[in-house]
This record gives C-alpha cells, sequence and structure tokens, in this order.
C-alpha cells in the first residue's frame, strides 16, 4: 500500500485542529470563569503576589484543584501566574471584583443563564426561547417568583459612576431645552440619577416593573424632581415627557413585544417629545463582534436580538414613529432618535 502525503489538505487539518483547540480553550475558560465568580477569587485574592495554597484557604478551596483551576485562569488573562507559582491580580480581575463589574459575570455566570445554553440548538429549531425550553417558564417570570435572580439580573444591569458605555451615552444625549425626561425600563434609574446630576432644572420619571424600582437609586428617592413608577410596559401608561430614554429594553424583546412597548410610549407622547433608544446595531461594521455575541446571549436568555437600523425604522414606524436620527457614540451602543408621526399613513 502506498501513502500518498497531500499537503494541502494536512494544512487544511492542521488549520480545522487549531480552530477546535481556541473553541474547546475557549469554553475551560468561561468555565473557569464561573468557578473563580462563584469561589469570589477576584474579592479574595490579596494585592501582593499569593501562594495558590493562601488563596485555597482563603476561598476554602482544595489546593491542588484550585491550582488546576488558577492555571487556566492564568492563561486566559484572569489571573497572573509568576514562575514561582505564586498568584496576583490582572486588570480583568481587578474589574471583576464586588465593587466594579463582578454583578455583570454573576448574571452571564449565574446557574439558571448559563443551563439556558443546553437548550440552544431546540431554540434554534423552533424560534424559540432556549431559557423558556429549558426551564419552562420565561427569563421574566423567573425574576418574579425568585428574588435573588432578579437581585443578579437588575444589579447587573444597572450602571454606576465611571461606566464607559453610559458616560458615551449621557454625552451624546441633548437634553437641551428638555423639562421632563422619562427613563423607561430604566432599572435602578443609575442612568437617569447621573442625567439629573448634569441637568438640575430637568425632572425626569423612573418607569419600570415593581421588582426593578424596588431598589432604586437612594438619590433619586430623596429628589423632588423624580417621580418613580411601578408598571408593566406593556399594560401600564408611562406619562407625559419630553424626552423618553429606552436604554437596552428593546432588544430583549420579540418585534411584536417592541412594537407594543413603542406604541405604549406613543400614545402619552406630546407632538414635540423625542423617544430614544440606545442599542447595539447590528449593522454597525465597528462593533459587528460585539453585536453577534450579545445577539446570541440575547436569544439564549430571553428570545430577543439586536436589530439593524433598517429593522428598527421598522418598528417605530409599525408603533405611530419616525426615526428622525441615529447618533454614534464611540461605544456598540447607538441612539435611535424618534419622533411621533403626526400624519397617518397613506400606503394602506
Amino acid at each position: 500500500m502506498t501513502l500518498i502525503y497531500d499537503e494541502r489538505s494536512a494544512r487544511s487539518h492542521d488549520a480545522g485542529a487549531e480552530a477546535f483547540q481556541a473553541l474547546a480553550t475557549a469554553a475551560a475558560g468561561w468555565g473557569a470563569l464561573r468557578a473563580a465568580v462563584e469561589l469570589r477569587l477576584p474579592d479574595l485574592l490579596p494585592e501582593t503576589p499569593t501562594a495558590v495554597t493562601e488563596l485555597a484557604a482563603l476561598a476554602g478551596a482544595a489546593p491542588t484543584r484550585l491550582a488546576q483551576l488558577v492555571a487556566v485562569l492564568a492563561d486566559v488573562g484572569v489571573l497572573a501566574l509568576d514562575e514561582r507559582a505564586l498568584v496576583s491580580h490582572t486588570p480583568l480581575s481587578r474589574a471583576l471584583r464586588s465593587a466594579d463589574g463582578l454583578p455583570l459575570t454573576r448574571l452571564l455566570t449565574a446557574g439558571w443563564a448559563d443551563e439556558a445554553w443546553r437548550g440552544l440548538a431546540d431554540g434554534v429549531r423552533a424560534d424559540a426561547s432556549p431559557f423558556e425550553l429549558v426551564h419552562g417558564h420565561s427569563l421574566f417570570a423567573r425574576f418574579a417568583t425568585d428574588p435573588a435572580a432578579a437581585e443578579v439580573f437588575h444589579e447587573a444591569v444597572a450602571t454606576g459612576p465611571g461606566d464607559p458605555f453610559d458616560e458615551a451615552i449621557r454625552a451624546a444625549l441633548d437634553l437641551t431645552g428638555v423639562a421632563r425626561v422619562a427613563d423607561v425600563g430604566g432599572g435602578r434609574g443609575r442612568l437617569l440619577a447621573a442625567l439629573l446630576r448634569e441637568h438640575r432644572k430637568v425632572s425626569g420619571v423612573l418607569f419600570d416593573l415593581p421588582e426593578a424600582v424596588r431598589d432604586a437609586a437612594p438619590e433619586l428617592r430623596g429628589d423632588d424632581r423624580v417621580e418613580i413608577r411601578a408598571g408593566d410596559l406593556f399594560v401600564d401608561r408611562v406619562g407625559s415627557a419630553d424626552v423618553y430614554v429606552l436604554r437596552t429594553v428593546l432588544h430583549m424583546l420579540d418585534d411584536e413585544q417592541a412594537v407594543r412597548a413603542l406604541a405604549n410610549v406613543r400614545a402619552d407622547a406630546p407632538a414635540h417629545a423625542r423617544v430614544v433608544v440606545v442599542e447595539a446595531l447590528s449593522d454597525d461594521p465597528e462593533h459587528r463582534t460585539y453585536a453577534a455575541h450579545s445577539s446570541l446571549r440575547l436569544f439564549v436568555l430571553c428570545g430577543g436580538r439586536e436589530r439593524s437600523t433598517a429593522e428598527f425604522a421598522g418598528l417605530f414606524d409599525r408603533a405611530g414613529l419616525e426615526l428622525r436620527s441615529v447618533t454614534a457614540t464611540g461605544t456598540p451602543y447607538h441612539l435611535l432618535e424618534a419622533a411621533p408621526r403626526l400624519n397617518p399613513r397613506t400606503d394602506g
């Protein structure tokens, strides 16, 4: 028997093997990150280089097994491991501490969220939320009955001082001449609080589900310019405002739900009002990777997705609004500004 070596096929096989290995490495890294968060390693690790045995004692973990975990965490940049086998912080591990970015990581690695990925293939087949297929209920139904899960979610999506995305959004949002702004689906209202700090003559409305506004930012509760309203965006009215801001709300909804939400806002909007939707755009060439990954996560958790500019224009139109402008922020997020359509459609 003669063996024939095909160099081109060999190169193709090697490239495929390398790509598969990269995916396997990413999967191990994600699992390691989840374990690091559950063990609170970013919070427990001292500022000085620390032996694995000492970190294991702080975390209540088996030293040998923690060493295995730390090796992968160091490989993916979550921690640093030097030649003396001492563990140190990295910029990423510092960002994952409780005072910084840990809430978002807790959401992404929560067991009930992570388990939803098991339903991805079935969800793709059935055009159904993988979360619902796995758990038998929707994400927001989980929040209504599981206060701990609701806490993880609302803490993760809340923004605070120094959030680079919100700083860019606030800089791009023009509130000149505005008397009243409504933060629709605003969670705990930290974006609204930041806007009102910068615009002392502006009043505000925070509108979201009861479990979200229950723990509204303290400065909002002590501000007589603020009205906190608990309600369902599909049922309850938001009220009159000059500017309505929906920050990363519509990407969690399917098209029919998004139209209902926008139409509900439109019902109370004065003729001069502006409806500002803040979302990533799937047709933004500079942030296409961010939008693609975000879109898949949204599908898995709640059946949502990121949309293109044209798709948003269609949603606005169906809700009685007209897309007027799209403003880039230098981040993956854009401000899509719409206004009430004053003339009825004549296209049938």
